[in-house]
């Protein structure tokens, strides 16, 4: 459950719950937020790409690391 949480403090516990790994730049995040829930039937892929529709990000993902890359839309 997140409440008003800054996503600089979200990624890393999502990253944590769903056992992945999500780089994003402090810098890129700053002043963003989330408000949700989300339990472990949940996807982090449809997780992730959800709060990137609702901020403006864009969603990598590297299947081989299974590691996800939160960077700024280019658009």
């Amino acid at each position: 459950v997140f409440h008003p949480k800054p996503l600089a403090e979200v990624m890393p516990a999502l990253a944590s719950f769903y056992k992945t790994t999500i780089l994003f730049s402090s810098s890129e995040v700053a002043g963003l937020s989330f408000y949700g829930t989300y339990t472990a039937e949940n996807n982090i892929g449809q997780i992730l790409q959800t709060i990137c529709i609702a901020n403006d990000l864009e969603l990598q993902f590297n299947a081989q690391k299974n590691t996800y890359t939160i960077v700024k839309n280019s658009q």
